[in-house]
């Protein structure tokens, strides 16, 4: 009998506990909103990174844009460091002022370690001509603009792809 209560004490701690801290996690996100933007949809983004012809070149494509109800639950940290080799989403307004900005390795290479024949890990450089990626962000309806830059050895951003999110390329 004692064991049931002691269960049933536990129990319900957990339950009230657990609720209370989605109750929290909910107000935590309405306090970041920001008055009289949408912020009820999702954007995905995808994309498709390439190389062209036998050239080291790095291209890319807006393949779709798609919206759904929801919310993001967790942002991009923004903690890559930009190194060299490395591509660049921008998101702007339509003066150009900057709203996003994610740091990502390009895709087209790939760093895979394995095991080697003497037992030792080793890493090795994968390199594919193309590859599709895809990007969660939270909407907000000031996004223009989408560029994507490769980040030269110079740690300069150089723009290989922009376009209006409403799908009319500037290239």
């Amino acid at each position: 009998m004692r064991k049931s209560l002691f269960f049933l004490l536990i129990g319900c701690f957990l339950f009230w506990g657990c609720s209370s801290s989605n109750n929290m996690n909910q107000n935590a996100g309405q306090a970041h909103a920001t008055p009289g933007k949408k912020t009820n949809q999702i954007v995905f983004i995808n994309l498709r990174i390439f190389k062209t012809g036998n050239t080291d070149s790095v291209n890319a494509e807006l393949l779709s844009v798609d919206m759904v109800p929801g919310t993001v639950k967790d942002q991009y940290s923004g903690d890559t460091i930009p190194a060299a080799g490395y591509l660049s989403l921008t998101i702007s307004n339509k003066e150009n002022k900057l709203i996003k900005k994610i740091i990502f390795e390009n895709p087209l290479e790939k760093s895979v370690e394995f095991v080697n024949s003497k037992n030792e890990f080793e890493r090795k450089i994968v390199s594919s001509n193309e590859e599709k990626i895809s990007f969660r962000l939270q909407y907000n309806p000031d996004f223009y603009y989408l560029s994507i830059d490769k980040i030269a050895q110079n740690l300069n951003f150089q723009t290989i792809y922009k376009t209006k999110l409403e799908g009319e390329n500037e290239n």
